[in-house]
């Protein structure tokens, strides 16, 4: 499976919805890297957002079954059939509940085998809610099926350079948003 890395030498947040047509402004830097930006979306100005009077679905607890005991939950997204899927970072496993909260499945989990994790760093829902997991520590991506049954682990070389890469995101379609990482030391004010 080829997977494309890209390098991102300035990060902004975008703002994307489907079916408006905003022209983005786009110039090139001196190694001619296309930089974009969307600064306005009118159709937005009067979008209104409420939230409802009760929630559709309730998950977690602070005591009872473990199924519903998170530690540090990381991300959660909703798949085609109504899923809910949530990840605990600190199990390294994703937890899959009905659409009312009742728990399903787990998959995942600590280890180095496949469809195990050291670190579950980043991961993504890709259409036909397959599932794509970056795995910061051993630097490989793992891609799930949606009953949760592991398709495949592959290393995935990250690029050499002066700093060592981080994966910031990876995106619906396998590709990845690859930033240089640095430490800070210093006083900050």
């Amino acid at each position: 499976m080829r997977r494309t890395i890209c390098w991102a030498l300035l990060f902004g947040v975008l703002g994307c919805s489907p079916g408006v047509d905003v022209p983005p402004s786009a110039r090139y830097d001196s190694a001619g890297v296309q930089i974009v930006a969307y600064s306005h979306l009118p159709e937005l100005d009067d979008l209104e957002l409420r939230l409802a009077q009760t929630p559709s679905a309730s998950i977690g607890l602070l005591e009872g079954d473990e199924e519903y005991l998170f530690r540090r939950v990381s991300h959660a997204a909703t798949l085609s059939d109504g899923e809910i899927l949530v990840s605990d970072g600190s199990e390294a496993e994703f937890r899959a509940f009905d659409s009312s909260g009742r728990f399903l499945r787990r998959f995942g989990g600590e280890g180095e085998g496949p469809g195990e994790f050291q670190e579950l760093t980043k991961w993504v829902v890709t259409p036909g809610d397959t599932v794509l997991a970056w795995d910061g520590a051993l630097g490989r991506l793992t891609t799930f099926l949606p009953d949760g049954s592991t398709h495949g682990t592959e290393a995935v070389p990250l690029p050499k350079g002066d700093l060592p890469a981080l994966v910031w995101e990876v995106l619906p379609d396998g590709q990845f948003l690859v930033l240089p990482y640095t430490f800070r030391v210093g006083n900050f004010r």
